[in-house]
């Protein structure tokens, strides 16, 4: 596989709960497309929606060498995937992704606003293979 490519194709296995995977995975420089029936997505927003508004346009995964969380934490992460939606104009709605080694990483859209969200993390393998979502749940 060509690291080179701009999108990475996950292939959505199950609409109804929010399942979308890649055998080659999502590495840093890529951005997300989504495979479902014969179309290829690279608006997600057809995709992967929550209801009542909430949706993602856009994921992609880069590669931050020692960046600084926003929130001001202490600890520095390699790796930033950042989800361009909104979460729905009421209740809230949840992407989680897992990489290679496999640990799992969550995102809650709780703003209506669509803006950029992210995801800090380090891990040996940090190429994304999984993609779940839903609505959110108390």
């Amino acid at each position: 596989m060509s690291t080179n490519e701009e999108f990475a194709v996950f292939v959505c296995v199950d609409p109804l709960r929010g399942v979308a995977v890649s055998t080659e995975g999502l590495h840093p420089g890529q951005q997300v497309a989504i495979k479902y029936g014969d179309e290829l997505y690279t608006d997600l927003s057809g995709i992967i929606a929550f209801g009542d508004g909430g949706r993602v346009k856009a994921i992609n995964l880069v590669s931050k060498n020692g960046v600084e969380t926003d929130a001001g934490q202490d600890g520095l992460y390699d790796y930033r995937i950042v989800v361009i939606g909104a979460g729905p104009k009421s209740g809230w709605g949840h992407v989680t992704f897992t990489d290679m080694s496999p640990d799992s990483y969550n995102l809650g859209l709780y703003d209506s606003t669509m803006k950029d969200h992210y995801v800090d993390y380090n891990s040996n393998k940090p190429v994304i293979t999984m993609i779940t979502w839903g609505p959110g749940k108390s």
